[in-house]
């Protein structure tokens, strides 16, 4: 499921209306509401021959066993072993992507903020 969009009406005019992102749970279907409630996962197992080769492989998001043990019927339905599971805190997610999608060092826009 992912990361999806979720439009919140807040007023009858339509104004300051807000779209938001939200992760919903592969499992449930439900959204994580706040980092602590859940986990990303992907398949890191040594038969996985795409992750050892630096192909991109799919990211799942579940709740946390604490919330209905989604994280164990998950991979159960995917056929994993719980010992061979590659899972990281939802709250770890963000700095990661933030660096990932960070300005080269070199940028033009380093170059302006130089500049100034």
């Amino acid at each position: 499921m992912g990361i999806k969009l979720i439009y919140e009406p807040l007023h009858k005019q339509g104004e300051p209306d807000i779209t938001r992102p939200a992760i919903i749970c592969d499992e449930c279907g439900r959204e994580i509401e706040s980092a602590g409630e859940g986990l990303y996962m992907f398949d890191g197992r040594l038969e996985h021959e795409d992750y050892w080769l630096s192909r991109p492989v799919d990211i799942y998001f579940v709740h946390k066993n604490h919330h209905g043990g989604c994280w164990s019927r998950f991979i159960e339905r995917m056929g994993w072993e719980e010992s061979s599971v590659t899972d990281n805190e939802l709250g770890d997610l963000p700095g990661y992507l933030s660096n990932v999608l960070a300005e080269p060092p070199d940028s033009p826009a380093d170059r302006i903020w130089r500049e100034k």
